[in-house]
């Protein structure tokens, strides 16, 4: 039976260097890593707008009155029973649905990975993983912290099962992933 980590932090945090080291440190179990922003992209793609965070924010909002609250984490969940990998992580638990979908499969954790705003927003003009990131002044980047699609993160990071304080070294936040993998999931194998 799979095992399913709701992923979550703030934008910046860490949550796609969490994936990649638990992927790399799991081995030779296999690690699948779904984000309902992916669908998000897609859409965003075919419709040839540009994938900024604020169109990103904008479609999930023009989304959930016509589509219902649920809409992303619906599709999530489909992909998640597909997924055949040993450990499934949904990279992007934001909403109260996205923790309680979670929740539903008998293996579960949510994990929340967090740094401060300062940190988190020079780690965005380096990485420029979104359109305009590199460019975001430090009083845009709080304003956008507010939005309706990030606004339940710290709260439900609260009830996470494990917590990442990432804030150090690559090599601080390395250990961190070892040691949620040696605690909490390797005993389940």
């Amino acid at each position: 039976m799979k095992i399913v980590i709701g992923l979550l932090g703030e934008k910046r945090a860490g949550k796609g260097t969490f994936v990649k080291l638990l992927s790399e440190f799991a081995k030779p179990k296999t690690v699948g890593c779904i984000r309902s922003v992916d669908v998000l992209y897609e859409t965003l793609k075919i419709w040839d707008l540009e994938p900024s965070r604020s169109n990103l924010q904008n479609l999930f909002q023009a989304m959930e009155p016509k589509y219902g609250k649920e809409v992303l984490t619906q599709a999530v969940y489909k992909k998640i029973m597909s997924d055949e990998s040993d450990i499934v992580i949904f990279d992007g638990v934001r909403m109260p649905a996205d923790r309680d979908m979670v929740r539903k499969f008998e293996k579960n954790f949510l994990v929340y990975v967090t740094a401060s705003p300062e940190l988190r927003w020079e780690r965005g003009k380096i990485a420029k993983e979104k359109a305009g990131e590199d460019t975001v002044s430090f009083e845009q980047f709080m304003e956008e912290e507010k939005a309706h699609t990030e606004e339940f993160i710290p709260k439900i990071g609260e009830e996470a099962d494990f917590k990442i304080a990432n804030e150090g070294t690559l090599e601080d936040y390395e250990k961190e992933v070892k040691k949620f993998l040696d605690k909490i999931i390797s005993p389940l194998f």
